[in-house]
């Protein structure tokens, strides 16, 4: 009986704080769009600038605990728009002109990044992120 007890007080302990199964990771769509800005854009009725597009994408990204999924650190609000505008402005930073994005596509993935390898005992951090990719142009 007694080890019995001793046992299943092993078993909790080992297996109590981290569970036996990990969550799933996440790597779905999240929306479309055939025209999307984050900043002030003027002169919406007007064509696109001949036929130049260039592809962007930025994302924004939190860190959570690999087991339980508890927030750890990262930006938790406007994430959609923090990828947006990080697209635009990687898009601003190759030297692109523009500030809407069209046939834009919103996802969400998990990403599981490796300790570095001059740091001995790390464990590996999952990150939640949204991005957003689409083609960066500029209105006449």
């Amino acid at each position: 009986m007694r080890i019995h007890w001793i046992a299943g007080m092993c078993l909790l302990l080992f297996f109590g704080p981290y569970g036996c199964a990990k969550p799933p990771p996440v790597d779905r769509q999240l929306g479309m769009f055939t025209v999307a800005s984050t900043q002030n854009v003027t002169g919406l009725k007007t064509k696109p600038t001949g036929k130049i597009r260039y592809a962007v994408k930025g994302q924004s990204c939190i860190e959570v605990d690999p087991s339980s999924l508890e927030y750890l650190s990262g930006p938790r609000e406007n994430r959609i728009q923090r990828a947006m505008d990080e697209a635009i402005a990687n898009g601003h930073d190759q030297g692109f002109k523009g500030d809407v994005l069209i046939n834009v596509r919103v996802r969400e993935k998990t990403m599981m990044v490796p300790p570095p390898k001059n740091r001995i005992g790390g464990s590996t951090r999952r990150m939640e992120c949204i991005i957003v990719s689409g083609e960066l142009v500029e209105l006449e």
